[in-house]
């Protein structure tokens, strides 16, 4: 699938994928009386500490489908 406009994007708490500033980060729309995207930022080090946005998303996309089955590495 490709991106798709915000005014498309599902607001029933479905985690998407958000294109925000350049970046594609998981998020989702927590609920009816909230005025704006809840997103899983990452930082470089993985805390999410060190990363945020004042930028509204301007694309979605679903997420794509977990794998069948773990692979070893």
């Amino acid at each position: 699938m490709n991106w798709q406009p915000m005014k498309t994007a599902p607001k029933d708490g479905t985690s998407i994928l958000l294109f925000i500033e350049g970046q594609a980060i998981e998020g989702h729309w927590p609920d009816d009386s909230w005025n704006e995207w809840s997103v899983a930022w990452v930082s470089s080090h993985g805390c999410g500490c060190c990363a945020s946005s004042n930028e509204a998303p301007t694309h979605w996309m679903p997420l794509p489908a977990k794998p069948e089955k773990e692979t070893e590495q």
